[in-house]
């Protein structure tokens, strides 16, 4: 197995370009750790196609995501990617990786109108449609701050899982 190089001593390289994550990202094999507006990291994570999961991450935490340091592999080595990521974990003291890596669920984000509303609803049917209201209510809310990013790249959430409050992005 190759040597585990030190986060610390590789660059970090702006997060976003031209409204997407960079070019060289995507199709690319590797780790990377994502990095917030002072440098510190936020997340170490790994991937069969970094552009496609920096820019889950972005959607996912789009105030955080400022800079990003990564390694990328020619051809994929699942040990040494696990081993990268876990060094760079210890070395970081990064953790919850669930905030990055799972999709967002809307329902702690309910507002009390909408809870009062889930709670009223006599049927599944009726539930489903808050929940499906409460997840468009968020992807607008996630969108929006995208475009305040200045990101542009499509974005489109799977729309059976917004009536279970989930929004899973799809690109």
């Amino acid at each position: 197995m190759a040597a585990i190089p030190n986060l610390a001593d590789l660059p970090a390289q702006p997060y976003w370009l031209n409204g997407d994550v960079a070019p060289m990202y995507h199709g690319q094999i590797g780790v990377y750790a994502v990095l917030d507006g002072d440098r510190t990291v936020v997340y170490v994570g790994r991937s069969r196609d970094m552009g496609a999961s920096l820019r889950l991450c972005g959607l996912r935490q789009p105030d955080r995501c400022v800079w990003v340091k990564s390694l990328t592999l020619a051809k994929p080595d699942g040990a040494y990617l696990q081993a990268v990521q876990q060094a760079w974990r210890v070395e970081t003291g990064v953790e919850n990786p669930e905030v990055w890596e799972k999709p967002l669920d809307c329902r702690p984000l309910m507002t009390p109108a909408e809870e009062t509303t889930l709670a009223q609803a006599a049927t599944e049917g009726e539930r489903a449609a808050v929940l499906k209201d409460v997840a468009r209510r968020v992807e607008a809310e996630i969108l929006a701050r995208l475009t305040s990013h200045g990101l542009t790249f499509p974005v489109r959430f799977d729309p059976k899982r917004k009536s279970e409050g989930v929004l899973d992005a799809r690109f």
